[in-house]
């Protein structure tokens, strides 16, 4: 995907939780350019709160990306 297409995408959908979640995984991937994409877009929204990377999984203790604003509450292993 282009980056222009994704910032289209983005800006075309107001659920924040999808851009979090996408730009979380795309920078732990290398994806730089893509995660920049969405971090930039993500910037200028009023309101971004911390969501679980994983909604089913507990929340509890589990450590907090200030960038992403995701609660990580599982592992990401790439396969890439």
């Amino acid at each position: 995907m282009k980056s222009d297409q994704l910032l289209t995408l983005a800006e075309s959908q107001s659920t924040l939780a999808w851009k979090q979640r996408l730009g979380y995984l795309l920078k732990i991937v290398g994806a730089t350019e893509l995660a920049d994409v969405l971090k930039n877009h993500l910037a200028q929204q009023k309101r971004v709160d911390y969501i679980p990377l994983m909604p089913c999984i507990e929340i509890s203790n589990a450590a907090r990306n200030v960038t992403w604003k995701i609660i990580e509450n599982a592992t990401v292993e790439s396969d890439i």
